[in-house]
């Protein structure tokens, strides 16, 4: 998963990078979170990250016929109700944790 960490001001941020091109995906570009599946529906492997202009090419470049994308901006969502996390209260402690020093 290309997750990374990258320093803005004070502090130390998550980042998400396409996993076709490299480059950070940042808002610039559209993204997508991608996955393979089975042809009975069952979803293998792990979650992978493209700009939605790198999703085409990243998916026929895996060999893997059957793939599935949604937009990236829906993935914290999702993340969150599996976690059983409150968003206002996750958003509340990250503003806390940036105004901390390290």
């Amino acid at each position: 998963m290309p997750l990374r960490i990258r320093m803005e001001g004070s502090a130390d941020k998550p980042v998400v990078v396409c996993d076709h091109c490299g480059a950070p995906i940042d808002g610039t570009r559209p993204g997508h979170f991608s996955w393979r599946y089975e042809p009975d529906g069952t979803p293998v492997g792990e979650v992978c990250f493209t700009h939605q202009d790198c999703t085409i090419a990243f998916t026929e470049r895996s060999g893997h016929p059957l793939w599935c994308s949604k937009d990236l901006e829906c993935l914290p969502v999702y993340v969150l109700q599996g976690l059983g996390v409150d968003w206002n209260d996750a958003e509340k402690k990250v503003r806390w944790l940036d105004s901390q020093r390290d």
